[in-house]
C-alpha cells in the first residue's frame, strides 16, 4: 500500500522527459555525443540511459550536469528509488534506540 507521501512523491519529483534531457545537454555540448566525449562516456549511452538501460555512471553524469537527483533522469531510476522508499525490506526492523528513554520516577 502507497502512504501518501510515496505518492505526493511520485506527483511531484517525477523523472524529466527524456527530449527535455537531451534538449539541456545539447544546448550546453552542441551534442549529446560531445558532452559524453567530454564526460568520458561511453558513445550513445546517454540514449541508452533515457530509454532505460542500467548504465549508472552515466545516469550519474546527466544527475550532475542537470543538477538533478539521479531518480529524475530516468523512469528506471524512479521506480527503483520509490520501491526503496516504500518496501519494508529496505527500511529494516523498527527500532527502539531511537526511543526517548523512560524517565525516572522521583522521589
Amino acid at each position: 500500500m502507497m502512504t501518501s507521501y510515496v505518492k505526493r512523491e511520485l506527483a511531484m519529483n517525477p523523472p524529466l522527459h527524456k527530449e527535455e534531457i537531451k534538449s539541456r545537454i545539447r544546448q550546453r555540448y552542441g551534442s549529446m555525443l560531445a558532452f559524453e566525449r567530454e564526460k568520458g562516456l561511453m558513445n550513445h549511452s546517454v540514449s541508452l540511459v533515457l530509454a532505460g538501460h542500467p548504465i549508472l555512471p552515466t545516469a550519474e553524469a546527466i544527475a550532475d550536469e542537470l543538477d538533478i537527483p539521479v531518480h529524475r533522469v530516468s523512469r528506471r531510476y524512479h521506480d527503483q528509488y520509490l520501491k526503496l522508499a516504500i518496501s519494508p525490506r529496505h527500511r529494516g526492523p523498527k527500532s527502539e534506540k531511537h526511543a526517548l528513554p523512560a524517565q525516572e520516577k522521583r522521589a
